[in-house]
């Protein structure tokens, strides 16, 4: 326990004292009676609740929307009607984790990398020090999918009824190279019914099928795509 203070008891049987060095957070205050006369000791006890100087804190993400695998610039500023607040900013993407990083003058960047498509929910949280209190802030961040391109091949491209016939979909980025091996699943369709799945090897997937009706097939595939990957 931490000795705040002592003082006498006036001749009604108060005594009083101030201090301002209680830290932030909840405190235990005890006062204890110390008798010099017939009377015994007592105590009584109280919480105090010291609360941080209030701040408000403003994220800006630039630009708001980027491709997967570009960069935004995430800004954060702290600021205070008590001064300048110190401490640091806890940056999350949708509740993850990204990095923590100094306040200096009260502001501070991360340079904030699409990994997977989608709406991210960018959170600025200050880490206060001193006599701050903490605040957060947020913005949101649209990666959209890369682009990409299908190639279908048909062996043979002409057959007999009941023959074995490979549908084979090639899939890649439109601007390659793209930061990862394409991954997900291609359906073929024969005009609007699907005839089959497969799952992408290498950016191929491949179909062998010896149902296709006799006649003129019209023969396509789609590509599903994946949190990186758009459909295509």
């Amino acid at each position: 326990n931490t000795i705040l203070g002592t003082e006498t008891i006036s001749s009604t049987g108060l005594s009083t004292f101030s201090t301002g060095l209680l830290a932030i957070g909840s405190h235990t205050i005890t006062a204890t009676y110390q008798p010099t006369d017939i009377f015994k000791a007592t105590t009584a006890t109280l919480t105090q609740v010291v609360n941080g100087e209030a701040t408000t804190t403003n994220l800006t993400c630039s630009p708001t929307s980027i491709p997967v695998s570009s960069t935004a610039l995430l800004g954060a500023t702290v600021t205070s009607a008590y001064g300048t607040p110190t401490g640091s900013i806890a940056f999350t993407d949708n509740g993850s984790t990204l990095a923590a990083q100094p306040l200096s003058s009260g502001t501070t960047s991360l340079t904030y990398t699409g990994q997977i498509a989608g709406t991210h929910t960018l959170t600025a949280t200050y880490v206060p020090t001193g006599a701050f209190s903490a605040s957060s802030a947020f913005c949101s961040e649209v990666v959209t999918a890369l682009p990409t391109t299908s190639v279908l091949t048909v062996t043979p491209a002409t057959s007999t009824y009941s023959s074995p016939v490979t549908l084979t979909a090639t899939i890649s980025p439109a601007t390659p190279p793209g930061p990862s091996t394409l991954s997900g699943a291609v359906t073929f369709y024969n005009g609007a019914t699907a005839i089959g799945t497969g799952t992408l090897a290498g950016g191929v997937a491949t179909v062998t099928l010896s149902t296709l009706p006799g006649g003129s097939d019209n023969l396509t595939c789609v590509y599903g795509g994946s949190c990186i990957y758009a459909t295509s």
